[in-house]
């Protein structure tokens, strides 16, 4: 190639970090923003949770909901300067326990080297998040509360979640891998603080031209074409490319933005202006372990027929690892 990765970066990283509203996120991203807004205006501790499996779009719609929120500002009071911040993202930590919990959160807000008992760093976190005017927190990862480790203080850290945000008295938004759907049934008071159930699943197969993935395709393909203007052999939405692509990350669209991401350096990489061949997805493919591949090959050695039927005979398979909504 005679470019670098690094050369190429700046295109890679915007069509890796490209955010496309389809259906199903949107609706999410609608449901999540009135959760919020709703425990807001009542003022009521009340929030939702994201669940879905790894690589289906929680993140990015938790940093898009983040980006809304968040309206970071100097103000300027009697006594000094303050920055204000109406949102803030967290991790559960590993290993898990309430004490490193609140330690991470405040070290995240700029307190070190914190000391006293769990009640005592709860209220200094509290009076710190009032400070700085926070209206959302977001707390990611929750899924290590269902690690082993995690087995005797996961009840215990949901009490304390159900306490801070009643203390705090606003939304606590969480979100985890699918171990997380039924988390609420392990305490009442708990679940009644998290009416809100977020479920995002990977992607449906449909052949159709306005299915949403095909949707969700010729997206990439224009996003790839505004980037760097070319004359390409194939397109993403063609039926002969989704099918196989489909096949590679059985609908997971961080497998999908993996394998594109490969294919588009590779094009890019060419001394030619020629765009985006067969063969460049046939080479992502190879470069990535492919977790979610509904076949044992490389898809793209495969027809259309071929593909079809792959996707036919694994269907059965994908529904029962859907999560309900």
């Amino acid at each position: 190639m005679s470019d670098s990765i690094l050369d190429l970066h700046p295109l890679l990283r915007e069509l890796s970090q490209t955010t496309i509203y389809f259906p199903e996120f949107a609706v999410a991203f609608s449901k999540l923003c009135n959760a919020i807004e709703l425990c807001n205006l009542n003022k009521s501790p009340m929030s939702a949770i994201i669940c879905g499996h790894s690589g289906v779009g929680k993140t990015t719609l938790l940093f898009e909901a983040l980006s809304k929120y968040s309206k970071e500002f100097l103000e300027e009071k009697s006594d000094g300067i303050y920055i204000r911040d109406k949102a803030i993202y967290f991790e559960m930590p590993q290993p898990v326990s309430i004490r490193q919990l609140i330690d991470d959160m405040l070290i995240r807000m700029g307190v070190s080297d914190a000391r006293g008992s769990v009640a005592h760093l709860t209220s200094m976190l509290i009076t710190q998040l009032q400070t700085k005017g926070t209206r959302v927190i977001f707390l990611d990862e929750i899924q290590r509360l269902y690690l082993s480790n995690a087995d005797k203080v996961r009840i215990p850290i949901l009490n304390w979640l159900n306490n801070f945000m009643n203390n705090l008295g606003i939304p606590v938004i969480l979100a985890g891998t699918q171990q997380c759907r039924n988390i609420t049934d392990y305490d009442e008071p708990f679940a009644s603080r998290y009416p809100w159930m977020i479920v995002l699943n990977p992607l449906e197969y449909e052949r159709r031209p306005d299915s949403q993935y095909h949707r969700i395709l010729e997206k990439f393909d224009q996003t790839m074409h505004e980037l760097r203007p070319m004359a390409s052999e194939v397109h993403l939405n063609d039926v002969d490319i989704a099918a196989p692509l489909f096949i590679a990350s059985s609908g997971n669209l961080k497998q999908i933005s993996m394998i594109l991401t490969m294919a588009f350096y590779r094009c890019l990489g060419r001394s030619n202006s020629f765009g985006l061949t067969r063969a460049d997805l046939k080479y992502a493919c190879d470069q990535f372990i492919l977790s979610h591949n509904l076949t044992t090959h490389n898809p793209f050695l495969l027809d259309l027929s071929s593909c079809s039927k792959i996707i036919v005979d694994t269907e059965e398979k994908r529904k029962k690892l859907r999560i309900a909504e």
